[in-house]
């Protein structure tokens, strides 16, 4: 099922505009929100001996839990894709992800809490060497972490993010020229490798690799959204469904939005097994829910929401923990 009418197209450049303009309309009325604060004061106590203690105990649980999932799987997307054993890329990521039961809490504790903790060692590392052997060794199992599946584009965030916690500490939030150059750069090559590794196009191909780049990051978020306003042309509105439900606890059974518009475009992935998932921008899901009055308010409230905490953090001489749930933020919202 591909993009094939103008009026659909039509209709997302327009809650695109709506989107853009409700969110520039919430940045603007969060940046009159005062935040009180002395700047001399940390937001959080340093102690590095504490520190280097809670980061050195969290090592055996991340290592556990990379063990634990590794070992429950039936293949992995990562090795076969590296030809290290035989299988089915495709499927086996489906079953690592979507197919896998409790893979959130997987996510949550290697993706999330390490980035996290990957994100303060870098930033310690800056006042003190003794945390360089700690962070080699969070940064080694959160590569490891973020690729297993074989996805691209957390592990260039997650680059990312390093590199904006150098950029606070060094050069005070304005990276040099020089320097953007150099990680757009190892970006680019970075993610040319992983289309011809990952993608099976192989690296006689990586001039297609490379077009695949600059597709995905042009259109890789807004079009599944064309598909998100095709499938809701026929469907009725989610009325909430698609949020997180934790443990069941709300009245209400969670409707896996993203897997669903994937076995709608795809419908021949779903008769094979695959699992997939088809995510947009973040308006997508306010109109999958919401219809038109979702775009608006939902884009309000995030621009909103988060520029509130940009204050708060701007207003204060940020210690290493406070920098690093800082960047993590950024990049996680």
């Amino acid at each position: 099922m591909g993009v094939t009418s103008s009026e659909t197209l039509f209709t997302l450049y327009l809650f695109a505009m709506l989107a853009i303009s409700f969110y520039a309309l919430g940045l603007m009325l969060a940046s009159r929100v005062k935040v009180t604060t002395d700047k001399k004061l940390p937001v959080f106590i340093e102690n590095d001996k504490l520190i280097f203690f809670i980061m050195a105990c969290s090592l055996p649980l991340f290592a556990a839990t990379i063990y634990s999932y590794v070992s429950s799987l039936k293949s992995v997307a990562l090795f076969i894709a590296l030809q290290l054993v035989s299988g089915d890329s495709m499927l086996s990521r489906s079953d690592m992800s979507n197919g896998f039961d409790g893979y959130h809490w997987f996510k949550l504790i290697n993706q999330d809490v390490l980035i996290f903790m990957l994100l303060w060692s870098y930033a310690k590392t800056f006042s003190n060497s003794s945390f360089n052997y700690i962070f080699y060794i969070l940064l080694l199992m959160a590569t490891f972490s973020v690729i297993l599946t074989t996805e691209k584009a957390p592990f260039i965030w997650l680059i990312a993010s390093l590199f904006a916690v150098k950029v606070f500490i060094k050069n005070d939030r304005m990276p040099p020229l020089k320097s953007l150059l150099i990680f757009g750069s190892f970006s680019v090559l970075v993610m040319t490798a992983f289309y011809a590794s990952f993608m099976n196009m192989g690296f006689d191909r990586l001039g297609d690799a490379f077009f695949s780049i600059f597709s995905r990051l042009f259109a890789g978020s807004i079009q599944p959204a064309y598909h998100y306003l095709d499938y809701f042309s026929v469907n009725n509105y989610l009325l909430g469904a698609s949020f997180p439900n934790p443990g069941g606890l709300l009245p209400f059974n969670n409707f896996y939005l993203t897997q669903e518009i994937m076995d709608f475009v795809k419908p021949s992935n779903a008769l094979l097994g695959i699992k997939g998932t088809m995510p947009t921008v973040f308006w997508g899901e306010a109109y999958a829910n919401f219809g038109t009055l979702g775009v608006m308010f939902i884009s309000f409230i995030i621009a909103f929401s988060l520029k509130c905490v940009d204050n708060y953090f701007d207003g204060r001489n940020l210690s290493s923990v406070g920098l690093a749930l800082y960047v993590w933020i950024i990049f996680h919202f």
